[in-house]
């Protein structure tokens, strides 16, 4: 698949990277529409934000919408956790 990751300041290059393989209880999602938010913007044009700088390659976008492959219409905010599984409920430890 193709990805365009950020490396340095208003430094964007295109890869081709091996498809990702979902794991347990994982689904992959074709991808319909992506938002470029305010941190987005902050790592392009500065190279990060505050004391979180742009330290390896980077994809843009974390904010994303799109349908699972088994058909279900999602909408995705890493920063929102669903609490259902360990891993959601343990990520702000």
């Amino acid at each position: 698949m193709k990805v365009v990751r950020l490396h340095d300041r208003n430094n964007l290059r295109l890869n081709v990277e091996p498809d990702p393989i979902p794991g347990v209880r994982e689904d992959l999602i074709n991808i319909k529409a992506v938002e470029i938010c305010g941190s987005d913007l902050h790592r392009f044009m500065e190279g990060g934000i505050g004391n979180d700088q742009l330290n390896h390659p980077l994809v843009l976008g974390h904010e994303f919408a799109g349908v699972s492959e088994s058909g279900v219409n999602v909408a995705v905010d890493q920063a929102i956790t669903c609490g259902k599984y360990d891993l959601c409920r343990n990520s702000w430890n």
